[in-house]
């Protein structure tokens, strides 16, 4: 008897499990009317309009990981050690977690993310660090979505947080509201404009050799130095003229003048995509 209780219940869950995974993938498709997709996700026991939900993703990094179930475990298991209230849901090859978490308070700083959802985040890294040594896991976080309405779009700024996460190969998690400038790049990472505005920007410096990519950290390390030359030749431990005949040979190779202030800013920008295409 006991065992066919348990049968039952395993039945039951596995059922609602097969229904959330269909409401959360229509709902992020866009295919299901949001008052249908509410009242299946309260059925289920959430509250997508009375409390905020922020989105997460992650998936394994590498051929040589584990399967997406043990991590899907995982996630399980540290919200329940955590007592959070979360959606996961094993998509795709990846692992989707829409957490509750209230936001942080008034006064707090304007990038906060809240305390919940950071420390599922670090727990799950944690614990992998410690089953799996080995394996990399890249995990990118969304911002909190105050309705069910914007549930998609915590999703999308999370699936856009850790694919650069995983270009990066980071061991943390990313945060979309800490991308920055990344935020808008990562928008058109698919699209062919942000690849011909790298080349054209850069021109020469754009192919990848070894002489290049030493006039590439010139010209990071100009631009951490807000253009200040001493600095910059400092940074690199270099004499000053040495880093003259280097800024002029890259302006040789870029086609440029980095005196003109929006040359400055393309080239600048040029840059970050550099770090976003290559990691």
């Amino acid at each position: 008897a006991c065992a066919l209780e348990m049968a039952k219940e395993k039945a039951i869950r596995e059922a609602q499990k097969r229904v959330q995974g269909s409401v959360l993938e229509r709902l992020l498709l866009g295919s299901v009317p949001l008052d249908q997709a509410m009242r299946q996700l309260t059925r289920l026991g959430y509250q997508p309009n009375g409390k905020p939900y922020t989105a997460l993703i992650a998936c394994w990094v590498g051929e040589d990981a584990p399967s997406e179930r043990r991590l899907e475990t995982t996630f399980n298991e540290q919200v329940a050690l955590l007592g959070l209230q979360a959606l996961v849901q094993l998509l795709e090859g990846s692992v989707v977690v829409f957490c509750h978490a209230e936001q942080p308070p008034n006064g707090a700083p304007r990038k906060s993310m809240p305390r919940a959802v950071r420390q599922l985040a670090e727990a799950v890294l944690n614990r992998v660090r410690v089953q799996f040594p080995s394996a990399q896991l890249a995990i990118g976080v969304g911002r909190p979505a105050e309705t069910l309405a914007q549930w998609r779009i915590s999703y999308q700024e999370a699936v856009a947080a850790q694919r650069i996460a995983q270009q990066w190969r980071l061991n943390q998690p990313l945060y979309f509201a800490d991308l920055g400038v990344y935020r808008l790049l990562s928008l058109l990472l698919e699209t062919p404009e942000l690849h011909n505005f790298y080349r054209e920007t850069l021109g020469e410096l754009a192919d990848e050799t070894q002489s290049n990519e030493d006039f590439i950290l010139t010209l990071e390390a100009f631009f951490e130095a807000h253009g200040n030359l001493s600095q910059t030749a400092n940074r690199l431990h270099v004499h000053r003229n040495t880093l003259l005949y280097r800024m002029e040979r890259i302006a040789q190779l870029g086609g440029f003048d980095l005196d003109n202030p929006e040359t400055r800013l393309a080239v600048h920008l040029a840059l970050k995509i550099r770090r976003l295409l290559q990691g």
